[in-house]
């Protein structure tokens, strides 16, 4: 029995750092996304606003969000007229609502309910798709390690060229 030819190692040996590489990047944005919020809601001030107008935003599938226009004052007094955050409901026009904004940059707001994105779910989308990418990587090395070899040629069984 005959190891199979380098060129098909080769490709798998890609295909399996390809299907490591996207669920561990899909986790990583997950966790910059946390870190992202946490500085912002460290540093942000509260405000209450006024919602003036509600953007839509389509999400992903038929999932729609969206971003309350609104104004408030900081705490200097200056007016700040923004779009916050995508949330999952829209705000009631002249209703008011908690924000944070934060005081380096006013024209970045979020509700204050935090009902964003905060990079939980794409971080157990990735840890899930880790694990469904680490069995097929496992199971498919262990079932190319046990494949008999072609004697005559350097191909795997099915592959009429290398």
């Amino acid at each position: 029995m005959q190891n199979p030819p380098a060129a098909f190692v080769a490709v798998l040996a890609l295909v399996s750092l390809a299907l490591l590489a996207l669920p561990v990047g899909v986790i990583v944005a997950g966790v910059r996304q946390r870190r992202r919020n946490r500085r912002f809601r460290d540093t942000a001030r509260p405000a209450t606003a006024t919602v003036l107008d509600n953007q839509m935003v389509s999400g992903p599938g038929s999932r729609i969000y969206f971003r309350p226009v609104v104004r408030f004052a900081t705490d200097s007094g200056t007016e700040v007229t923004s779009t916050a955050a995508q949330q999952l409901s829209s705000g009631i026009v002249g209703s008011t609502m908690a924000v944070l904004y934060d005081p380096a940059d006013p024209s970045r707001v979020e509700a204050a309910s935090g009902t964003g994105p905060n990079g939980t779910a794409a971080i157990i989308i990735g840890v899930v798709g880790l694990a469904f990418a680490l069995t097929f990587v496992l199971v498919v090395g262990d079932a190319l390690a046990v494949l008999p070899w072609s004697e005559a040629a350097d191909c795997p069984p099915g592959f009429h060229t290398c």
